[in-house]
């Protein structure tokens, strides 16, 4: 049973045919039924089950899957109590997705609780290496979010933010990781630009984005994150100075961004959002009917993208 759910959700994440990630859900389910609570097999299903619900909920939504996920990540972190780097691994994954969970709920209790696994989980990984990296950067999401959840009232939040993204920066030993923590950087210097309004932020999140952008030249999601986010920048400076410039390259990079994540790709339906939103501007800018023509019908392409039921389908 597991072995074939395992196969039906690798088929799902290359063809992205539903009903295989259902099936997968339902034969994990099964099986666990067959294994006692204390069990070498259980140990090992339980994460690819998260893994299946997590995929779910992405597709379509519900938060009981996500309820689930978190229930889950509990299970499996009771069986790893000793302090090493495997507990540290799934302290983060359950961080992440109370984190998820923060976000769709607004539960502040979700997001304390994440900072504080992500503290648990760098404290076990003190030395210097690509692990340590990643839990100074889920820390410092976390930090980022929670700033702007309290809007702004925690301000060491932002400057520890600062702190553990330049550290992951000085760890990083590859040229992604090193895009990766330049793109960080760029949002705490757009964050405390939206909260202080000193340009000179914005210009630097900006030429961080840019720096992220040129370490990631292969047509894949990677550098379709980055396009992404310098754009997200560019925009900003656009509505705050109004210049045609930065909103026309925004547009570009989300145009590119899109075509770097064709179906089945799940972050498809964000980049046609994106793209939505700055040819709305442009429209409002200009008045083109052309721009208002092409977001329309990108609106319709997402929503086709969103089985029924889902909450999102509502906005």
């Amino acid at each position: 049973l597991s072995k074939l759910a395992l196969d039906l959700g690798h088929r799902f994440q290359r063809a992205g045919h539903f009903e295989d990630l259902q099936e997968a859900i339902r034969l994990y389910g099964e099986a666990l039924l067959l294994v006692p609570e204390i069990n070498s097999y259980r140990a090992a299903w339980l994460p690819n089950l998260t893994v299946c619900l997590r995929l779910r909920f992405h597709q379509e939504g519900q938060l009981r899957d996500l309820e689930e996920v978190v229930e889950l990540d509990r299970q499996i972190l009771s069986l790893t109590r000793e302090p090493n780097t495997h507990r540290a691994e799934l302290l983060t994954r359950l961080a992440d997705d109370l984190s998820l969970r923060f976000v769709h709920t607004s539960q502040l209790d979700d997001l304390e609780e994440a900072i504080k696994l992500d503290r648990e989980a760098l404290s076990l990984r003190c030395e210097p290496s690509a692990h340590r990296a990643l839990s100074l950067t889920r820390l410092a999401d976390d930090l980022r979010c929670r700033f702007k959840r309290t809007t702004g009232s925690r301000s060491n939040d932002l400057d520890e933010a600062f702190k553990l993204d330049h550290e992951a920066l000085e760890l990083s030993t590859t040229d992604s990781d090193r895009a990766d923590s330049l793109s960080n950087l760029a949002r705490d210097h757009n964050i405390r630009f939206e909260g202080a309004g000193h340009p000179e932020d914005l210009d630097e999140g900006i030429r961080l984005s840019r720096e992220a952008l040129s370490l990631l030249p292969h047509p894949d999601d990677h550098r379709a994150s980055a396009l992404t986010n310098l754009a997200k920048h560019l925009g900003c400076r656009f509505r705050h100075n109004k210049h045609r410039e930065d909103l026309e390259e925004a547009i570009k990079c989300q145009r590119e961004a899109l075509s770097l994540r064709p179906k089945p790709n799940p972050h498809r339906r964000r980049s046609l959002a994106s793209l939505v939103y700055y040819l709305v501007q442009r429209f409002h800018h200009n008045h083109h009917v052309q721009d208002l023509d092409e977001a329309v019908s990108l609106n319709c392409e997402a929503l086709s993208l969103l089985p029924k039921p889902n909450a999102d389908r509502a906005q």
